[in-house]
């Protein structure tokens, strides 16, 4: 049987034609496991991405398509995500037939590096809330509805993993203590985090397509620190904005007066906004962190007591716990 890679690179080959390519698997693709592939063709690269095979991945590749074509005459944000490529098939579609376990897609690859935490400044972190505010001007009106919120249920159901999962024993690891610190203090906060979630739970929000996973190192930057593209939008839906508010402050660090200083830019830049008050905000993102924290644990104890896999989630453990301390 043909491996995925040697399926994949026959459709290369059969999008490009038979001239040189040079397929490069991206080391560091996510957590999620799924492969992104560096495709270098003549003078021009380009991002080859795999789509678990489900209906919410053919609605999300859907969606990008949507949102691209929207923001195409925006000066702002033309540039801002990357277009997906109709693949030169018996299809003509963006969505490849499935290679193995995936779909897959293909786009112009985005220049720019990660936006790293010792490049974030005040200063940064004000430019970029403001950017999404013009972003969310932009994109409220795709894919607009109004109902309960997936991501408040998401978080309800995540209290579970505060409370039922043991921390790892045995060892003298000091990520893996202050985890266990912490996890004290968030299991301290998790009924009343019960009780502000069950109120939110069956609340109507207006809601539209947003990111999801502002995540900082889903943010390719400039030399200048000036925001390029955003990539990785395997987490986008349709859903209430003020997660993508309180996902990009959080990964920042941003702390508690930069937080009123970027909602109340944010909130001037988009008056129609869908963000609640700032304490509602807050609140979503101590519960977002401390949910985050309680997974990572959860993963760690899953993994052998060394690898390359153990030392990544201690990393995003540590930053993780970073971001909570910042938050007290």
């Amino acid at each position: 049987m043909n491996s995925p890679f040697a399926l994949l690179n026959a459709r290369l080959i059969q999008h490009f034609g038979a001239t040189p390519l040079l397929v490069e698997p991206i080391e560091r693709p996510g957590f999620s496991g799924t492969p992104i592939y560096r495709v270098r063709h003549l003078d021009q690269e380009f991002a080859v991405r795999a789509w678990p095979i489900s209906r919410s991945s053919e609605t999300k590749i859907e969606h990008w398509k949507q949102v691209v074509s929207h923001l195409s005459a925006s000066l702002a944000h033309r540039q801002l995500f990357p277009g997906p490529i109709v693949w030169k098939g018996r299809n003509e579609t963006t969505l490849f037939e499935p290679i193995v376990d995936w779909y897959w897609t293909i786009a112009p690859w985005m220049g720019g590096s990660p936006l790293s935490q010792g490049q974030v400044t005040d200063e940064v972190t004000m430019n970029l809330a403001e950017k999404l505010a013009l972003l969310h001007s932009e994109t409220n009106s795709i894919q607009a509805t109004s109902g309960p919120s997936l991501g408040i249920a998401e978080r309800y159901d995540g209290l579970r993993s505060i409370v039922d999962d043991p921390l790892e024993s045995g060892t003298v690891d000091p990520v893996v203590l202050r985890c266990r610190y912490t996890l004290e203090q968030i299991r301290r906060e998790a009924s009343h985090w019960e009780r502000f979630l069950k109120f939110e739970l069956h609340r109507t929000r207006k809601q539209h397509w947003i990111v999801r996973d502002l995540w900082r190192e889903n943010l390719l930057v400039d030399e200048r620190v000036e925001l390029q593209s955003i990539v990785d939008l395997g987490s986008s839906r349709v859903e209430w904005p003020v997660f993508d508010f309180v996902r990009l402050l959080g990964s920042l660090h941003a702390s508690t007066p930069l937080w009123t200083r970027a909602y109340d830019a944010y909130q001037s830049i988009h008056p129609d906004s869908q963000l609640p008050e700032l304490r509602i905000c807050w609140m979503l993102h101590r519960i977002s962190t401390g949910i985050s924290i309680a997974y990572w644990n959860h993963q760690l104890l899953k993994l052998q007591t060394t690898g390359p896999m153990r030392a990544r989630v201690l990393d995003r453990m540590t930053e993780l716990i970073d971001i909570w301390d910042s938050s007290a």
